[in-house]
């Protein structure tokens, strides 16, 4: 584990919506990611946006969703990157559709619950 006091960290997580909207859990990771950090965060515009309308979907108020955007953006304005043309096709290629839209920033075809099947390796 390393911990740095620059944005230079070699760790880099992208939190998504569902990670950010509830406060819980958003408190606990974005705190890990303040200096010392023990990663450092990043997201798109698309992403913030996403954010916005899972907080709405939850019952915050307009007011409550600008304080919660404008205090990310504040405190990890290192985090805020775009998604170029090339970023957004290798995006679409990866196995798992529905999350390659979420980042894309393609909202609505998104599922609400993951399902996992554990499969055995063959040795």
């Amino acid at each position: 584990m390393i911990l740095t006091n620059d944005n230079d960290n070699e760790y880099a997580v992208v939190l998504d919506a569902c990670i950010l909207a509830p406060m819980p859990l958003a408190d606990t990771l974005l705190r890990l990611a303040e200096e010392p950090s023990l990663y450092r965060v990043i997201w798109s515009e698309e992403l913030m946006q996403e954010i916005g309308g899972t907080l709405q979907k939850m019952g915050r108020t307009s007011a409550q969703v600008e304080r919660r955007l404008k205090f990310m953006r504040e405190h990890f304005p290192e985090a805020m990157f775009s998604l170029t043309p090339e970023m957004i096709e290798a995006i679409r290629c990866l196995p798992d559709v529905d999350e390659a839209c979420s980042s894309c920033g393609n909202h609505g075809t998104r599922k609400r619950h993951h399902h996992f099947k554990y499969q055995r390796l063959s040795g």
